[in-house]
């Protein structure tokens, strides 16, 4: 495991020292830069107090997506009791006022296109670097999000799938029954609209204000027509427990420096190879990252041995059925593109020239309106 935390640190350090982190980081402090989690630059109202991280510790996701980090994999944690409902479209054809007679009469809502749904966690890895509290520079990190993703099909031609790192679209969801809590089930978010029941696959950002909503006056025909909506049935908070680090309720990133022991955490067997029944099962809980290991032979090699004419194919010192193992076999392959070590730089590279141009244009429309002011003043 010392070999490879050697692998990644270096790796991280060489990244840093190639890249003008330095002057990323000053514009990540000037706060006049927002960010999503899916590292875009924008209008975001995701702005810290601090852009350093504290060493094992959790931050809200609304604040996230400026740490440069790589998808290593993903496995499935939960929730620890089922949580399941409905996913639906009104029939507005069988009632053409049936929000209001739902809220001020309590009247049902007419369905269509109605659909099982469930929901499912997913506890992910990535790693980079990040700017850490210690030092006060960068360091190489690792990155655990929790992901939920509420899903069902109807048939072969309809199915949803709702991703997202925010579980406000969970607690939203949740049916629980009176007038306030139906109408802000109803307002506070809405699906992209899906005519005849499409079939919707959607990722939503935690920046649930920057999306496109109504207020509770508005809520009528126009906005909900066409709109998947989710209802799910009523569920203790504590289903969504799944990791002892981070407060899976309230949404939340969790960031640790690489060491032995994240290294250990996250990267070791992830169980016994003898007991092939637990085995078997914990290795198929796992995703890795399709970029990374491109091939289904490069996906299983972790856990399952791969001989070309008697021999290995390709020779490495990581245990059987550890993540350590994927990232060494990953990093001796041939194909330079696909190694961890040039993906991680590519990232770096792309987050400084988005957040760069985006700053950029910043200051040219601070320009461009203080010119326009000064014209103005010397017109009068």
């Amino acid at each position: 495991m010392d070999q490879i935390r050697q692998l990644l640190v270096g790796m991280a350090n060489a990244v840093i020292q190639r890249s003008d982190l330095d002057s990323y980081l000053e514009m990540l402090q000037s706060r006049r830069i927002g960010w999503d989690v899916d590292g875009s630059f924008g209008d975001y109202r995701s702005l810290p107090t601090s852009v350093f991280f504290l060493d094992r510790a959790a931050r809200h996701v609304s604040y996230l997506g400026y740490a440069p980090t790589v998808f290593l994999y993903d496995e499935y944690v939960g929730p620890r009791a089922s949580i399941e409902g409905e996913a639906f479209q009104i029939d507005f054809q069988k009632d053409a006022n049936a929000v209001n007679n739902f809220l001020r009469e309590r009247k049902p809502l007419p369905k269509k296109y109605r659909m099982p749904v469930s929901l499912s966690i997913s506890r992910e890895l990535w790693f980079g670097v990040g700017p850490m509290e210690t030092g006060f520079t960068w360091k190489p990190v690792f990155e655990k999000r929790l992901s939920f993703l509420i899903q069902g099909h109807q048939g072969r031609d309809r199915s949803l799938y709702v991703c997202t790192y925010d579980p406000t679209i969970v607690h939203i969801s949740e049916m629980h029954g009176g007038d306030d809590h139906q109408l802000l089930w109803l307002h506070q978010f809405l699906l992209p609209r899906s005519p005849e029941g499409a079939t919707l696959s959607v990722s939503v950002s935690p920046h649930i204000d920057t999306s496109e909503s109504v207020g509770s006056e508005d809520v009528q025909r126009e906005y909900l027509e066409d709109r998947w909506l989710i209802a799910l049935n009523p569920f203790d908070s504590q289903s969504l427990l799944v990791d002892e680090d981070i407060e899976a309720a309230e949404g939340q990133f969790f960031y640790e420096a690489v060491d032995l022991e994240s290294c250990a955490k996250y990267l070791d067997q992830v169980a016994d190879p003898d007991d092939w029944d637990e085995y078997e099962i914990e290795c198929a809980s796992v995703t890795l990252n399709d970029r990374l290991w491109h091939e289904d032979e490069e996906k299983e090699a972790w856990h399952d041995d791969f001989y070309t004419e008697g021999r290995p194919a390709t020779y490495v010192a990581s245990p059987k059925g550890s993540i350590a193992r994927a990232i060494e076999q990953n990093l001796l392959q041939d194909d330079a593109d696909r190694r961890l070590d040039t993906v991680l730089f590519e990232t770096v590279t792309e987050r400084i020239q988005a957040a760069g141009e985006y700053y950029r244009r910043l200051l040219q429309n601070r320009e461009e309106r203080i010119a326009e002011l000064l014209s103005s003043w010397k017109d009068a």
